[in-house]
């Protein structure tokens, strides 16, 4: 009886605020067994390691914030001067300003798989992923890289080989991005049906890809299209890249038949 209340003073100590540095005297004024004072030491250098963990993390964010900033103030706005979007200028890859794209996508993908590890194996304190700045990054991040993941995807025809990229390519660094997402949304009070709305809009050119080569489906294309406006809203697609005259989904678009696209709700848009 006596270590099982022990063990619940130790479950309930403010490990990051323990004034251990003073050696066992510090804890030995808890009134604790060896034991137990045993378990608070390594529970104290355990919370230790994920701190140190986290401000290694939080060190990068500068790094991440400038990667993502080069890819919307300089690089979508050089793909927009050639009519074509991000999206299929990094997939043709034919200019500097792309293989510099996927240097930094590459670089982005190494940092968010390292936190991913790190979190799935319990090595950042407990509140990390509650942090709305990580929150708003992964978010940010998710919404303007995985279009370029999905490009490549398709450039090296790895749906030909390994299949669709929403089922067998999506790295699980933007499933998390994406339930930190929805966990926001659910916070802010949305309905579970705004939720679903929005679900995996970075993933629209995933599913622009399979239609593409594809017959024409008419409840699925609908569905995209139906699905796309609330995306766009959300600012989980960029409605500026991919009407833009050259897009491919647009070169899609206009090849569906005509008695689609007359009842369409993208008519407007497409003009």
């Amino acid at each position: 009886m006596a270590h099982s209340m022990e063990m619940k003073v130790v479950d309930q100590l403010d490990l990051q605020h323990l004034p251990l540095d003073g050696g066992e005297s510090a804890l030995s004024d808890l009134g604790l067994s060896t034991r137990a004072r045993q378990c608070v030491r390594a529970a104290f250098e355990a919370e230790k390691k994920r701190v140190d963990s986290q401000s290694k993390i939080d060190a990068k964010q500068p790094k991440i914030v400038e990667k993502l900033v080069w890819i919307e103030d300089e690089y979508k706005p050089k793909c927009l001067t050639h009519k074509i979007g991000y999206y299929d200028s990094f997939k043709e890859s034919n200019e500097e300003k792309d293989f510099r794209a996927n240097v930094n996508r590459a670089e982005l993908a190494g940092i968010y798989d390292e936190v991913l590890g790190l979190v799935k194996e319990g090595q950042l304190p407990d509140g990390f992923e509650g942090r709305i700045e990580w929150i708003e990054l992964a978010n940010r991040y998710r919404r303007l890289i995985e279009p370029l993941d999905i490009s490549n995807y398709h450039r090296h025809l790895k749906n030909e080989d390994t299949g669709p990229y929403m089922i067998h390519g999506r790295p699980n660094r933007y499933k998390h991005a994406q339930r930190g997402y929805e966990h926001e949304l659910l916070k802010a009070c949305r309905s579970a049906e705004e939720i679903k709305r929005s679900d995996c809009g970075s993933c629209f050119w995933a599913e622009v890809e399979e239609l593409r080569r594809k017959e024409y489906d008419e409840a699925r294309v609908k569905k995209l299209e139906e699905l796309l406006e609330g995306w766009i809203r959300d600012k989980e697609v960029d409605d500026e890249h991919i009407f833009l005259e050259d897009s491919s989904f647009r070169k899609w678009w206009q090849s569906l038949p005509e008695v689609h696209r007359r009842g369409s709700s993208l008519q407007v848009r497409m003009g």
